[in-house]
């Protein structure tokens, strides 16, 4: 048989590491919660009428402070509120959002270190949430949504909190 001297030296160096690991546990940090307000959209039955999206985006993170509004008017290039990927939304942040029929996701990037932008290395966190529209106005249950000749009216009046449930760097 063989002898392995440096699988002898490496093994005791193997179990003390996985020890560590396993003392050190988890890392908790709180997660990151975008807040959406005044969030409204038009979904137009007719071709001469454009639909729209608009709101506000909020993250309060003193060291990673920004707000913007994001507004979205269909033309004849892209005719639907419902786009396929992300729309960016307005100033120079990065924040993004993606609406579909059923979803609102919010791309947000983080520069590693604010005050040097030249470097590029970022971390872009991602948040979803679920709409839920509703056009019944049934107890307990809130009524954001509204139907007319010209088209379907949706609404959030309360803030809408988007924890950011991914990030890719």
């Amino acid at each position: 048989m063989r002898d392995f001297p440096s699988l002898r030296l490496l093994l005791p160096l193997l179990l003390s590491l996985t020890s560590a690991a396993a003392l050190a546990g988890p890392y908790e940090t709180d997660i990151p919660i975008l807040q959406i307000t005044d969030f409204g959209a038009f979904v137009s039955a007719r071709s001469d009428v454009p639909s729209h999206v608009s709101f506000h985006v909020r993250d309060g993170r003193p060291e990673y402070f920004a707000e913007v509004d994001c507004v979205f008017v269909t033309n004849e290039t892209y005719p639907l509120i419902y786009l396929g990927g992300y729309w960016p939304c307005e100033g120079d942040t990065g924040i993004g959002f993606w609406l579909g029929e059923a979803f609102l996701k919010i791309r947000r990037p983080f520069l590693q270190d604010h005050c040097d932008v030249a470097r590029k290395s970022y971390a872009v966190g991602l948040a979803s949430q679920d709409t839920f529209w509703s056009s019944l106005g049934t107890v307990g249950e809130c009524k954001n949504t509204s139907l007319s000749l010209l088209g379907a009216s949706y609404s959030r009046p309360e803030n809408w909190d988007f924890p950011i449930n991914q990030i890719i760097a």
